[in-house]
């Protein structure tokens, strides 16, 4: 094929500039999305293990409270405080852990605390004349919601102190998250025994 003298094929006419530019763009704004999609489910998966993470740590911080303390009441009922937010029961320290005498009872709270930045989970122990240690089992990024239920030995919800054999806990944890995204939240119930009680 001849081609007309003086005129040169090369370079890129105006509508294949328009067209390559078009498709570059197009390519940065596609590249663009997947990689924010990506961080975006790598944020929700964090965000995911450290809400397990920290509800594990928070029940078996507060389990472990429940089931071994209280082994050594005088009187397994004196001092126990069936609240919805707040547990309380009473027993003598005779290994001396948190009071001087190994005849002192003392008396164990357990509740959560709303803070500023994240939510507390609060041991409270009280000796005879001593001042009161406060203690933090767990720190929860975002919020808790502690809620404190109680079974008797058929399982079924009691009041009634006397027939208390186990404490039911309902712990829900908060995970504040950026802004676009929606907050997280998981609920775990747990029945725990009272050995003290039984």
């Amino acid at each position: 094929m001849n081609h007309a003298p003086g005129r040169s094929q090369r370079g890129l006419t105006l509508m294949e500039m328009l067209v390559a530019g078009f498709l570059g763009v197009l390519m940065v704004v596609c590249g663009g999305y997947l990689f924010s999609s990506q961080v975006k489910g790598y944020m929700d998966i964090r965000d995911q293990a450290r809400i397990q993470s920290d509800l594990k740590k928070a029940m078996q911080a507060i389990t472990r409270q429940i089931s071994n303390a209280g082994a050594c009441m005088s009187d397994p009922r004196k001092g126990f405080a069936a609240g919805h937010q707040r547990l309380s029961f009473s027993y003598v320290d005779v290994k001396r852990k948190f009071c001087p005498d190994e005849t002192d009872e003392l008396t164990m709270t357990l509740y959560s605390k709303a803070g500023a930045q994240e939510d507390l989970l609060i041991q409270e122990i009280r000796c005879p004349g001593q001042p009161t240690q406060t203690r933090t089992l767990a720190k929860v990024p975002g919020g808790v919601d502690l809620n404190f239920a109680y079974v008797d030995k058929g399982g079924l919800p009691t009041a009634d102190v006397s027939r208390i054999k186990a404490v039911q806990l309902d712990l829900t944890l908060h995970t504040k998250v950026g802004p676009g995204r929606p907050s997280r939240s998981r609920k775990q119930t747990l029945q725990v025994e009272c050995p003290n009680l039984l």
